[in-house]
């Protein structure tokens, strides 16, 4: 389940940059940021939401939402003792419903080529291979590939019928 941000939020956040254990999340943050950069450069990302089980927070997910375009562009992150595919692909699923509600034309996907687990989890789902963006990214002393997945809108309404089709049959 999706909550709105609140001071813990923030907090956990910032105790997951530090800790460099999520370096694909925030590899386009400049390291050793203090608190208060911190929260700014997480503001130019987007909106920020609690990713919640059983009242506990076990990730985020990132929203950047492009009002002329309307296209969305979405990051999650899954703490440590909480990774599974099954929080990753429920929360896309149920988000990327809303969004395509909300009259998105296309929810857009950047990772790094070197997060092999959510590599595996977005090539699941029904996003599309757009692009390959070289050398975008920059963490553990080494430049890192970017790997843009869409799922346009016209997309989605179709596998939204297929899904109701093998419900039917």
């Amino acid at each position: 389940m999706l909550k709105s941000p609140t001071q813990e939020t923030i907090t956990t956040l910032y105790e997951c940059y530090k800790s460099k254990e999520y370096p694909h999340f925030f590899r386009h943050l400049l390291p050793d940021l203090q608190l208060e950069q911190f929260i700014s450069a997480m503001l130019l990302m987007g909106l920020v939401y609690n990713i919640v089980d059983n009242n506990q927070i076990i990730g985020f997910l990132t929203s950047n939402i492009n009002t002329i375009t309307r296209n969305a562009s979405l990051g999650i992150l899954i703490l440590k003792e909480h990774q599974s595919k099954k929080y990753a692909l429920s929360t896309l699923a149920k988000y990327i419903d809303l969004l395509f509600h909300r009259k998105v034309h296309k929810i857009i996907f950047s990772i790094s080529s070197a997060d092999e687990r959510s590599l595996k989890i977005i090539e699941e789902s029904d996003f599309i291979k757009e692009a390959t963006l070289r050398d975008t990214s920059r963490y553990n002393g080494n430049y890192h590939n970017d790997i843009v997945y869409v799922l346009p809108h016209k997309r989605y309404k179709r596998l939204i019928k297929l899904r109701n089709k093998m419900k039917e049959g």
